[in-house]
């Protein structure tokens, strides 16, 4: 049969939606609301007055379910889904300072930076800072054979990357597109890392 379009129940509203790559999870959100795509989940609200500016999923390997929100409030969010009563953690960032967060879809590896910290959501693991006082333009994450790895495109045009497994991370810089990267992409099952910038 033809292929064919479902909405999703937040009809006209819609501002954003992730789907994790696990499981097909899909949430959508109004900005205000986050719902499951068909409106079976709908998770409780952030707090007062904040909306939501960014918004990731992820799922465990025992297939526990995870949604990440960057908040209108500098703050970073994260809820268990199947939790018995799922609530809003927020991150270890200082309040009112975070600037992008990412989730893992295929393991929940939550990341949030400020620009210049990428710490893990909880705080367990923060990464050196980046060479020569660059800041964070984009960040990406992916696991591979269960080794993971954070990917940030920086300030200065370079990109990135840090194992995480390592005793103590350090940062890789890619020798493609050295000071000119525009792109950067990382896949999340088994960390393939892509550049693109001027002479890829």
């Amino acid at each position: 049969s033809p292929l064919s379009w479902t909405a999703s129940t937040l009809p006209g509203t819609a501002t954003k939606v992730v789907m994790n790559s696990s499981d097909a999870g899909t949430w959508v959100t109004d900005g205000t609301t986050i719902q499951e795509f068909t409106g079976a989940s709908v998770l409780p609200p952030l707090p007062s007055g904040v909306t939501v500016v960014d918004m990731v999923s992820g799922v465990t390997d025992t297939g526990d379910g995870y949604v990440g929100v960057l908040g209108s409030d500098g703050n970073a969010y994260r809820i268990h889904i199947n939790a018995p009563t799922p609530t809003w953690s927020t991150s270890i960032l200082p309040a009112g300072t975070a600037t992008k967060i990412i989730m893992n879809s295929e393991g929940a590896g939550t990341w949030v930076t400020d620009g210049s910290s990428i710490r893990e959501f909880t705080g367990a693991i923060t990464l050196p800072a980046l060479p020569g006082g660059a800041t964070v333009v984009d960040i990406v994450s992916g696991i591979s054979a269960g080794t993971g790895y954070v990917a940030v495109r920086a300030s200065d045009g370079n990109v990135y990357r840090a194992n995480l497994s390592a005793p103590s991370p350090t940062w890789l810089a890619s020798s493609l597109a050295p000071g000119t990267a525009t792109q950067l992409a990382m896949n999340s099952k088994d960390a393939g890392t892509w550049v693109a910038g001027e002479g890829c």
